[in-house]
């Protein structure tokens, strides 16, 4: 029994998932970084609101 395109297609794809997981710590600490980055400018351009 012949393994059709769809199979292929679905193995490359979860090889090269498998081959980039130690990229994927990399890559969760960078989103971490930028997002604490852009959560601190925020607080730090934004204007506090009077108090009446």
């Amino acid at each position: 029994m012949s393994k059709g395109p769809d199979f292929h297609y679905e193995a490359q794809k979860n090889t090269q998932l498998v081959r980039s997981q130690s990229e994927f710590q990399d890559l969760l600490d960078y989103r971490e970084d930028l997002l604490r980055s852009s959560y601190e400018n925020l607080k730090k351009y934004t204007r506090q609101p009077i108090a009446a």
